[in-house]
Parts: structure tokens; sequence; C-alpha cells
């Protein structure tokens, strides 16, 4: 009886570990999509000053912090609240937050 137990309890931490990898993934594959439409959208109405942008080694530099945050945030992540924090806190940028992200490195670009 015990080993079943413990052969049932290890499976369902595996499905738990497989459910997290898999929202990880989501959440990754996601923020790469809206970075992509928001580059492609900018490209759209601002073609210039994107071309600009993207040969600014201060822009670039900041674009890509942002990124490696993101992402390292999303792969901490244990449950679905935590990808949402991460979205905010990285992907876009919280009143008062002096965190750097990607929504705070478009502002900055824009200006």
């Amino acid at each position: 009886l015990d080993i079943g137990i413990a052969e049932y309890t290890e499976k369902q931490e595996q499905i738990k570990r497989e459910e997290q990898e898999r929202l990880r993934k989501l959440a990754q594959k996601q923020a790469e999509e809206a970075q992509l439409a928001a580059a492609i959208e900018a490209d759209k109405t601002n073609t210039d000053d994107v071309k600009a942008a993207m040969n600014d080694s201060m822009s670039v530099a900041c674009l890509e912090e942002a990124q490696m945050q993101l992402f390292s945030c999303v792969s901490a992540a244990h449950v679905r609240s935590d990808l949402t924090f991460c979205l905010a806190r990285h992907g876009l940028k919280l009143p008062g937050e002096d965190v750097r992200s990607m929504g705070g490195c478009f502002s900055e670009i824009a200006k």
C-alpha cells in the first residue's frame, strides 16, 4: 500500500511539473509574439523612428535586458498568477516600479 501511495504522489508531482513547464513555454511564446506585434505595428507607423531606435545601442540594450528579465521571471513561475505578475512587471510597467520592462523601454524610445 505504501508503494502505491508513493507512486501516485510521484505521478501527481510529475503531472504538476509538466503543467508548469507547459504554462512557462506558453507565456514565453505569448511574450515573444507581443514583442513582435509591437515592433511590427511601430514599424508600420514610424518606420524611420523604429530603424533609428534599433540602431541605437542604448535602446537595444534596454529591450534585451527587459526581455531577459521577463523570460527569467517566466521560467521561475510556478502558478498562473506568477505568470500574470511577470507580464505586468516586466512586459508592462507598474506605477512606481523601478524595473526594466518592455513597456518602459518602448516609452523611452518613443520620447
